[in-house]
């Protein structure tokens, strides 16, 4: 008999800079292993995805009242690329039942590659980088002058001017992403008003890591059991793939010991989440744990 939660559509809420690259890779690799390919798009690595209705780092509402949430018709058992608060409109909208699960990374290490990846070297097109040549020199002589604690943390937003922007001004700008990204209200999501509250809280982000229906790994063990913990809460019968790290970034630089210390003070929300997840895990024997 197949269990009842094998039925339920599956919500993956990526990280970037945490394996999401690797992971998404996994996901469209077992699509494709049960036929479920008219899903995906063209030449990417990516399974169906929904992420439109609440915007990178924003918790505005992108969808119209009365629009049914895209990917509402995977087949069960299927992993969408998602958001949070999708499983709540999905069910909104069709009744259909569905569960979290998402892949942390240490927020130090995460900002880091972050800060290399996007900021120093420009990737993917240089998205994240000041294009004009006097806006970034603007941008460069602002943040300079800006006033700042004994640690050099600004205390005033600093504007963006990656390419040359130091990691403390990078980090700050930048928040903590895991409370932005798990800390809305999602309560009043249904058919009638997708939107979500625009404030974001420590204290929602951390009910929505511990809940019962949200499976948190971590990148640290995605080669020591996190994929046969995930397999096991998907029912997969899709043997478990070996992990090959994609989109491997080497750093160019790395912060001071005294700007891992400010790091920490910025970075205090997301590492109060990530350690009391991570070291329940670190209190099992199997390296990976369903946190409750």
């Amino acid at each position: 008999m197949v269990p009842q939660w094998s039925m339920d559509v599956i919500a993956y809420l990526a990280v970037y800079k945490a394996s999401s690259t690797t992971m998404s890779s996994l996901l469209r690799e077992r699509a494709l292993w049960h036929g479920w390919d008219h899903f995906k798009r063209q030449n990417d690595v990516t399974v169906c995805t929904a992420l439109s209705f609440v915007g990178y780092h924003q918790s505005g509402a992108g969808m119209e009242a009365g629009r049914r949430p895209a990917c509402d018709n995977v087949p069960a058992g299927y992993v969408v690329r998602a958001s949070y608060g999708f499983c709540e409109l999905l069910h909104a909208f069709t009744g259909r039942s569905c569960r979290y699960f998402t892949l942390l990374r240490e927020p130090l290490a995460r900002l880091i590659s972050d800060w290399n990846y996007y900021c120093l070297d420009c990737a993917e097109n240089g998205r994240r980088c000041v294009q004009d040549n006097m806006l970034l020199r603007e941008s460069v002589e602002f943040n300079r002058q800006l006033p700042r604690a004994r640690d050099g943390i600004s205390l005033v937003q600093p504007r963006n001017s990656c390419p040359q922007q130091g990691i403390l001004d990078f980090a700050v700008r930048r928040g903590n992403p895991y409370v932005a990204w798990f800390g809305h209200d999602i309560s009043n999501i249904s058919t009638d008003s997708t939107a979500l509250e625009r404030a974001v809280t420590f204290e929602r982000a951390w009910h929505a890591l511990h809940r019962s229906d949200m499976l948190v790994l971590f990148t640290e063990d995605l080669a020591d059991g996190a994929l046969d913990h995930l397999w096991q809460y998907m029912n997969e019968t899709m043997p478990v793939p070996n992990v090959s790290q994609h989109n491997e970034h080497r750093h160019r630089r790395t912060p001071t010991v005294n700007e891992s210390i400010a790091l920490k003070r910025i970075l205090a929300h997301d590492l109060t989440l990530y350690w009391s997840l991570r070291n329940r895990t670190l209190r099992t024997t199997n390296g990976v744990t369903r946190c409750r």
